[in-house]
């Protein structure tokens, strides 16, 4: 499956405000998981380096990780849901 990349999001319109509102509901989600994923991100790779070091346990950088992990988790649920919209309402057009 194809995902259309977050910047392309933008692009996209629907003929219907309705249709449009719920479409930029769920592009919204991506975009806070993705937000949200950011810190956790710099976390997770200054935690690989105090890992290496010894400065931190397994459990402790697994921890960090298993978080990082679920945000990149919930960041591909935002998308597959808007992937999932796309294919139920293929009516939209793609402005440049």
């Amino acid at each position: 499956m194809n995902t259309i990349n977050t910047k392309e999001y933008a692009n996209i319109r629907f003929d219907s405000p309705v249709v449009q509102a719920e479409f930029e509901r769920l592009v919204a989600l991506v975009t806070a998981a993705e937000q949200a994923r950011a810190p956790l991100g710099q976390s997770q790779r200054a935690a690989e380096g105090d890992l290496a070091r010894g400065d931190i346990s397994s459990k402790q950088f697994d921890s960090i990780d298993a978080q990082y992990i679920a945000a990149n988790n919930k960041i591909a649920a935002a998308k597959k849901a808007v992937d999932a919209f796309l294919r139920n309402n293929r009516n939209y057009h793609i402005e440049h």
